[in-house]
Order: structure tokens, then C-alpha cells, then sequence
């Protein structure tokens, strides 16, 4: 029988969590004080973290690391990043931003620094909430053991 995919099995609970998470994040994400409104670039910037993480979350944690497979997860989660950042730089920044941003390449620092923060607060969240399940599920397999 083939496994569902992480996310199928998600508590409304936990998507809640996430949709709010999410929403919070994107807020100060796209703060800017010297232009009030949310500019397009940032929105679908966003949303390209966001499916990055989407993928850390819900394919990439409970496959690879939740079974032990640091090499293949850490392998997969720089592929998830560079391809992230190939989409911001090599994409969205020539479409949104032509002649400035679009005409040059910042460097892969710069661009962590942008894309890690996010990234690393969506999984850091998803981590702690499975790891948060996990530890109420203990005292359910104290008594069972105890009774075997």
C-alpha cells in the first residue's frame, strides 16, 4: 500500500497553526517602512519560500530525517534552497525587477541570508509542533507497555 503524503494526515489543528503561521510571517516579511503597501514581488517571493518549505515539511521531514536519513534530507533540503533561489534570481527578479535587481546577481550569501530566515521559521515550527505530538503520545505508550 503506497504512504500518503505528510500533509494529508495534518490535524485541522495543525493547519490552522500553519495558515496563521504563515500569515504572520508574510506580514513581517513584506514590512516595509518606506513603502506601506505590499508589492507584488514580495507576495509571490512568499509564496516560493513558502512552497520550499511546504515541500521541507511535509515530504522531506518525515522521509528522510524522521527515519534517520540526515545525509539524503540535508542532500534534498540544499537542492529545495538553490532551487528557491535560482527561481528568486534567475525569475522573479528579471520579471519584477529588470533593470536593477534583475541585471546581477548578489551572491549565494546574500541570497541565503534572504531565503534561510523564512524557511528555516516554517520547518523550525513544523519540527517543534511534530516533536510537540510526539511527547503527548508517551504517556498513551507508558500505560500500554505497562499493561504488556
Amino acid at each position: 500500500m503506497a504512504q500518503k503524503f505528510s500533509f494529508l494526515n495534518s490535524t485541522y489543528k495543525e493547519v490552522v497553526f500553519q495558515i496563521v503561521l504563515h500569515i504572520v510571517l508574510f506580514l513581517f516579511f513584506s514590512f516595509d517602512k518606506n513603502q506601506p503597501e505590499i508589492q507584488a514581488f514580495k507576495i509571490i517571493a512568499f509564496l516560493n519560500y513558502a512552497l520550499g518549505a511546504l515541500v521541507i515539511n511535509y515530504i522531506l521531514l518525515p522521509y528522510f530525517f524522521y527515519r534517520k536519513k540526515y545525509f539524503l534530507f540535508f542532500l534534498y533540503v540544499v537542492l529545495v534552497v538553490s532551487v528557491i533561489i535560482m527561481l528568486e534570481e534567475l525569475v522573479l527578479e528579471r520579471v519584477f525587477y529588470p533593470t536593477t535587481r534583475g541585471r546581477y546577481f548578489p551572491g549565494v550569501i546574500y541570497s541565503l541570508l534572504d531565503v534561510m530566515p523564512v524557511i528555516m521559521i516554517l520547518a523550525g515550527f513544523k519540527f517543534a509542533w511534530d516533536a510537540s505530538k510526539k511527547q503527548l503520545e508517551v504517556p498513551r505508550l507508558k500505560k500500554v507497555n505497562y499493561y504488556f
